[in-house]
């Protein structure tokens, strides 16, 4: 009979510690689960994080070569009489190299920046891209005008030729390219910025992945 109680007793503390050890096994099953999750978190924002670097090399190039451009643009674009002197044909020409190197950032940005832009939205994404190649192609259509001034100075401006329509033509080639410069970085860029910055911190969709929106 006394060997009927122990066994009874054991048998006893072997279900209470089943029933013991259950809670202990679910926070460990939640434990691996969150864990695996961490790992899977990571293993994203690792891949997305060298695009994300490349990205921001090819942004960093669209401020390099658009300042000097701009300032190397001066002399044709605020000297009205610039088709008639002697003009700085290697200067305007350094500055519409690099214009086509920014044009090169631009596309870069865009095509780089992709993959990381689909993971919030798609649609975007490629609205992005879309608006970055209009970018560069308006860009260059500016720069072009600007050398077509160049060419006119050379073929034309020391010879007979009417000085009224060469006037008008290298002031219609400026305003070509002023009106370029609004269309193209002014609100392209500016318009491709603002919608997918806007979609990033107001879809709900995009702060999966590890994406978070900062203040």
């Amino acid at each position: 009979m006394v060997w009927a109680l122990l066994a009874s007793l054991d048998g006893f503390s072997d279900g209470l510690s089943v029933r013991l050890d259950l809670p202990g096994l679910a926070l460990l099953g939640v434990s691996l689960r969150s864990s695996m999750d961490g790992s899977r978190r990571g293993v994203v924002m690792e891949g997305l994080r060298k695009p994300g670097r490349i990205a921001g090399l090819w942004f960093i190039g669209t401020f390099v070569f658009s300042i000097p451009a701009v300032l190397l643009y001066d002399p044709v674009l605020n000297d009205a009489d610039y088709i008639f002197g002697d003009g700085l044909d290697a200067r305007i020409s350094l500055g519409a190299l690099f214009e086509v190197l920014l044009v090169i950032c631009g596309i870069g940005t865009a095509v780089v920046f992709f993959p990381v832009l689909k993971r919030v939205n798609e649609s975007v994404a490629l609205g992005y891209v879309a608006l970055r190649i209009m970018e560069s192609a308006i860009i260059v259509v500016g720069l072009m005008s600007l050398m077509s001034v160049v060419t006119l100075r050379d073929d034309f401006g020391g010879t007979d030729t009417d000085s009224a329509s060469l006037d008008v033509a290298g002031h219609t080639l400026v305003a070509l390219h002023d009106w370029t410069f609004v269309l193209g970085p002014q609100f392209c860029a500016g318009f491709g910025t603002d919608s997918y910055s806007a979609t990033c911190c107001t879809n709900p969709g995009s702060c999966h992945a590890g994406w978070r929106c900062s203040d």
